[in-house]
């Protein structure tokens, strides 16, 4: 097919497809429109007639309730209830007067013109509370039926109670009945009040329409499929006609929805359903398809008649247009063909102001372009070179079979100690300058690296002219024709003897570290934030009881109970949220045999010089030994201070000022002073005469001294006054390792 027939083809296309595609989705979004304007308008009036349902059962409910509570019906009930006797000939009510009267009252001035205020109700009628009996009625034929078994009775009994909608054997129709308890002054059950709800009123909520559309139709289905209300005009239905469309199975099913289906008469339609689970019913609003699309459809055929005028104006227009632009473009060919052949020089004499002579004048300067970039280009290679040539890292190209250089910078002879003229005329230095025992891991490295064409580096030793070792990465890649050939092995080689001692010496210092951390007693430990233990010590592991391989990722709440971990939690958050290290804080942990012991730990940040924490480091201690000797400690101080309270010696313990620090129970006996009168007192103005101080003093010297064996018997006084004779035995208490004595 000639250019001239594809332009006026794609001419029509151009127009039609946009065209075609701007209709669809007008189309759509109309049809769309449609049909949620459709779906509102039916949700709306589903929604709104619902309500008015449930509204007019809440009034004949509250009408039922309200009548029920009326104190002269709760009397008038209580007579009929107690005066139920024998019938008489001429009625169905018994011939006592009393009930009669009850009964007159109850018919004539409560059910019979409630039933004409109400046009709603069919029947009002009264039950007795015990058997269901039909006391009073406002249809007579009914009185003394019983409904014992009715759920309106049954329910009716204990609450306000809606029997919903079924059919009426007794009225041969279908009813609703609502009922409620009749009760005395005491809330004693009396009777049943109960009505007959008329469905004519829920029927005419049904019927009612909108008014926008012909088609529309509400009603309700109950729960066995069946008509509670006509779905139109026609009659008939109501409980004697099933229908088991989609929209009323989704319905049955307590579901709230939108549906395209067809109707009970087999008509495609719009619906929308909701579940009135108090009325246990399907309330149904539909509008038939064929009404709802119509406007739509009228569209589709204007936009299809209006598409076809279109293509045909356009396919005449496509001709002649493109007759316009193939007779340039053949000139654009010609001179494609001579800047093919080479010759840069050619220019296109096309003097058109439009697109196609915009064209042309780029054709010309894309050639002028070429002869500049090939200039261009000849002048970066020679920068290139340039640029290798000052760098310090090695820049060469080897042959991809041989591996022998074709070319390498001057960064060879500080590198290797050779220059480029060596090294390019000595297509083995770079094998022979391989360390031997690195020699054929290289090897190995760049031929499997050749084999899946991959790029990458490798670090090994060489040994430069004047036979010193170095330690070099080499970063090499393959250069690819265009037909995915191999040409060259192209890489950059570094010097990284440096970093390679740095590393050993930083493989010493870790190993230096880690022997010490390996032979401490002590525990030494890192976790994340979360606790999870990422490195430990032998230590660590003794002191928990669990081994080695158990414990990275083990989080600290696995050897410690509850109490114990809130501790924990809360000495590690202070160190994290203070940055300050804590020390010697104890908590108790549970080895994996299941003892307990106590640790002492000192806990810091993991963080980095200006770096986020990311965990905590830390030193463990078992103190269970030495919590056990202070536990022993302070049970060996208690029983030496019961010993001390209870002996019947007295005991004074003074200071080195000669003042009393501790004065025990037989001290109170024998002295008469209580201890806390007796503590920092003096001994002389106290328990010592005058006359026996000299003494005393002399005694108190040799105490001081650290004499063990400065014992005395002297006279001492009583708070009462007694003169007393006391022997004394004094001892030393705390010398320190200087000499002095802290107290006696």
């Amino acid at each position: 097919m000639k250019l001239t027939s594809k332009l006026a083809v794609l001419f029509v296309l151009l127009a039609i497809v946009p065209l075609t595609l701007v209709s669809y989705l007008n189309y759509k979004d109309h049809r769309q429109t449609i049909e949620q304007d459709t779906i509102n308008r039916l949700v709306s009036i589903t929604i709104l007639k619902e309500a008015e349902v449930n509204r007019w059962v809440a009034h004949t409910e509250e009408c039922i309730h309200l009548l029920a509570g009326r104190p002269h019906i709760r009397e008038n009930a209580a007579v009929l209830v107690s005066r139920r006797g024998p019938l008489t000939g001429s009625g169905r009510g018994p011939a006592d007067p009393q009930y009669r009267a009850a009964h007159r009252s109850l018919r004539e001035e409560h059910l019979n013109p409630l039933l004409m205020e109400e046009s709603g109700f069919l029947e009002l009628f009264i039950l007795r509370g015990s058997d269901g009996l039909i006391l009073a009625s406002s249809d007579e034929k009914q009185e003394g039926k019983y409904r014992e078994s009715e759920p309106y009775f049954v329910e009716g009994k204990k609450r306000t109670y809606v029997q919903n909608v079924y059919y009426s054997l007794s009225l041969g129709k279908v009813v609703m009945t609502i009922s409620a308890p009749i009760k005395d002054k005491d809330g004693n059950l009396v009777a049943v009040l109960a009505g007959h709800v008329n469905l004519a009123e829920m029927s005419q909520i049904m019927l009612q329409r909108s008014g926008l559309s012909a088609s529309e139709k509400t009603f309700l289905v109950n729960k066995f499929n069946f008509f509670i209300t006509d779905p139109s005009s026609e009659s008939g239905y109501a409980l004697k006609k099933a229908v088991h469309t989609d929209g009323v199975k989704a319905g049955l099913k307590h579901q709230n929805g939108v549906g395209f289906y067809d109707d009970y008469l087999g008509i495609p339609v719009i619906g929308v359903y909701r579940w009135m689970p108090e009325r246990e019913l399907v309330i149904l609003a539909e509008v038939d398809q064929a009404e709802a699309y119509a406007p739509i459809v009228a569209l589709r055929k204007a936009r299809l008649m209006m598409g076809a005028a279109v293509a045909v104006i356009v396919a005449l227009l496509g001709l002649l247009f493109a007759r316009t632009i193939t007779g340039p473009l053949r000139q654009l060919l010609r001179g494609a063909k001579e800047v093919g052949r080479g010759n840069l020089e050619y220019r296109i004499e096309l003097r058109a102001k439009d697109e196609i002579g915009l064209l042309a004048g780029a054709f010309n300067e894309m050639t002028a372009d070429l002869r500049r970039s090939l200039g261009a280009l000849r002048e970066s290679e020679a920068k290139y070179r340039n640029l290798t040539e000052s760098l310090d890292e090695l820049v060469y190209r080897a042959d991809p079979e041989t591996f022998v250089t074709t070319y390498v910078n001057r960064a060879v002879e500080g590198i290797y100690g050779y220059t480029v003229e060596e090294w390019l005329r000595d297509p083995t230095l770079w094998e022979s300058s391989i360390h031997p025992d690195d020699k054929e891991r290289v090897f190995a490295w760049f031929t499997e690296a050749k084999r899946k064409m991959e790029s990458g580096a490798i670090e090994y030793r060489i040994i430069r002219k004047d036979k010193t070792v170095r330690w070099v990465v080499d970063h090499a890649g393959w250069e690819k024709d265009q037909q995915g050939n191999v040409v060259s092995l192209n890489g950059v080689l570094y010097d990284i003897t440096g970093r390679k001692q740095a590393e050993e010496e930083l493989r010493e210092s870790e190993e230096k570290y880690r022997n010490i951390l390996e032979n401490i007693e002590d525990g030494y430990f890192e976790v994340d934030l979360a606790g999870n233990f990422t490195f430990f010590n032998p230590s660590l592991c003794r002191i928990l009881g669990y081994p080695g391989e158990e414990m990275p990722g083990m989080n600290n709440r696995t050897y410690m109970d509850a109490e114990n971990a809130k501790k924990v939690f809360r000495a590690f958050n202070e160190v994290y949220v203070t940055g300050i290290p804590k020390k010697g804080f104890e908590w108790g942990v549970i080895r994996k045999d299941g003892t307990r012991t106590y640790i002492e730990v000192s806990v810091s940040l993991l963080a980095g010089p200006g770096e986020k924490p990311t965990g905590f480091r830390g030193i463990a201690r078992d103190v269970a030994e030495r919590r056990r000797a202070e536990e022993r400690i302070g049970q060996l101080q208690e029983y030496l201070h019961l010993q001390i309270e209870r002996m019947p010696i007295g005991l004074i313990v003074w200071d080195t000022e000669f003042r009393v620090t501790s004065w025990n129970p037989a001290a109170e006996k024998i002295f008469g002073f209580t201890t806390q009168e007796a503590m920092g007192e003096h001994p002389y103005g106290l328990i010592v005469p005058k006359e026996a101080q000299p003494h005393l003093d002399d005694i108190w010297g040799r105490l001081l001294q650290g004499d063990t064996t400065a014992h005395t018997i002297n006279d001492n006084i009583t708070k009462d006054g007694r003169t007393i004779i006391c022997q004394w035995s004094n001892t030393p208490l705390i010398k320190e390792a200087d000499g002095t004595v802290r107290a006696c």
